[in-house]
């Protein structure tokens, strides 16, 4: 475990605001979300065509997050140095590096006993679980998890003999977002929004 480091909270925020600190200056937070979701959208579409490579651990996961909000927060890329709270208590932050480590080669490590759809979901759901309750990022954690999941399937099907991608829109929004903080509900809720959004990759037959 990592030595105890300085909470630092106030230092994301402008001086007397509640506005993170970002590349843009804007004060405003609902016009700095506005921004924050038009570039990362427009990232997140050139993922889409070309993703980036790396071997799905944590310098994976910093890459994609500096990617998609490099333009947007200087923090991008890093780990937070604050606690963190929502509907949750997210991990503190001495700990994040080793938990995340252990989370991601957990993952590695279980993608070759994955045999069906089902048990696939399964991984992938317990993944993104453990990634959001240590909550890496000050923002764009959610973002960046599903991304990362995103490329980790894509990158499998060789190995595995699958034909699968992630397509996040066949998830329910908002029984995805209570998956998250009810995952160990039996059935897993979660599992089965992943088990929804595992689908055979279309063939182009226009080609």
């Amino acid at each position: 475990m990592k030595k105890m480091q300085e909470d630092t909270w106030d230092n994301y925020f402008i001086e007397n605001t509640e506005v993170l600190k970002n590349n843009f200056n804007i004060t405003n937070k609902e016009d700095l979300e506005t921004k924050e979701k038009e570039i990362s959208l427009k990232k997140l579409t050139y993922l889409e065509l070309f993703p980036i490579e790396g071997m799905f651990d944590i310098n994976h996961l910093k890459a994609i997050h500096m990617f998609l909000f490099s333009e947007i927060y200087p923090f991008a890329g890093k780990f937070r140095t604050c606690s963190l709270a929502k509907k949750t208590q997210f991990y503190d932050p001495e700990i994040i590096e080793d938990e995340l480590i252990k989370t991601l080669d957990k993952l590695n490590k279980e993608i070759s006993c994955v045999y069906d759809k089902r048990k696939y979901a399964y991984i992938l759901a317990e993944a993104y679980y453990s990634i959001m309750a240590i909550h890496p990022f000050r923002e764009g954690n959610g973002r960046s998890a599903r991304e990362f999941l995103r490329e980790f399937v894509l990158d499998k099907n060789e190995k595995l003999n699958f034909n699968f991608e992630l397509d996040f829109s066949k998830m329910n929004k908002e029984e995805f977002l209570r998956a998250v903080q009810y995952r160990y509900v039996w059935p897993s809720l979660l599992e089965e929004e992943f088990y929804k959004a595992l689908v055979p990759i279309e063939i182009d037959k226009t080609k």
